[in-house]
């Protein structure tokens, strides 16, 4: 059951952003953050462990769980589908924690509207999308067609920033994992004093 003070945070960004890294940050705080993983019909990457990242299912399950309606929100991005499962989801605020998720643009402004009162969203861009490039290109689990792919996508990414409640820059990952704890300690506080 949603509670009136439950907060989901959600953050998104273009590929190479670094959202994954800045949100590392709360992993450690279990007592405070719960973390949503969504489903994908991808490949996991040699680093990813299904559960954790996301969980890996076939592309016929996943057209099973959408028939059956099983998803608050999916969508596909660079030729795969990503989707978040609505028990799943709502198991989490049993927890009383915040839930984290990171969701594309699109998966952000259906949950808001779903969510609206307990959403606070947070964009995270790369100081520059040349960056965000290299940081793919060094993070080495993409081939060259998959960089184009999310180096396209790019421009319809940011096009969606100013519908966040909150930038955040990352060009120094630490400054940027700050930022993020503010964000959300204010938001907490702000429940807390009924504003």
């Amino acid at each position: 059951m949603l509670q009136s003070n439950q907060l989901i945070l959600i953050i998104s960004g273009v590929a190479g952003a670094g959202k994954r890294s800045v949100a590392e940050i709360l992993h450690q705080n279990p007592d405070k953050f719960v973390f949503s993983v969504s489903y994908t019909d991808r490949l996991p990457r040699p680093d990813e462990t299904s559960g954790v990242e996301y969980k890996f299912v076939t592309e016929s399950e996943f057209d099973r769980m959408v028939e059956a309606e099983e998803f608050l929100e999916w969508e596909p991005i660079h030729h795969n589908r990503y989707g978040t499962k609505k028990a799943d989801f709502e198991n989490l605020f049993t927890t009383g924690k915040v839930v984290v998720s990171e969701l594309d643009v699109k998966g952000m402004t259906k949950l808001r509207a779903i969510y609206p009162d307990q959403i606070v969203s947070v964009f995270v861009i790369p100081p520059s999308l040349e960056i965000a490039h290299e940081r793919l290109t060094q993070r080495g689990t993409e081939d060259e067609a998959d960089r184009a792919k999310r180096k396209e996508r790019y421009s319809f990414e940011i096009a969606y920033k100013d519908q966040y409640d909150h930038i955040i820059i990352n060009d120094k990952l630490d400054r940027a994992r700050d930022e993020l704890l503010e964000i959300i300690e204010g938001k907490l506080e702000k429940g807390k004093s009924g504003e």
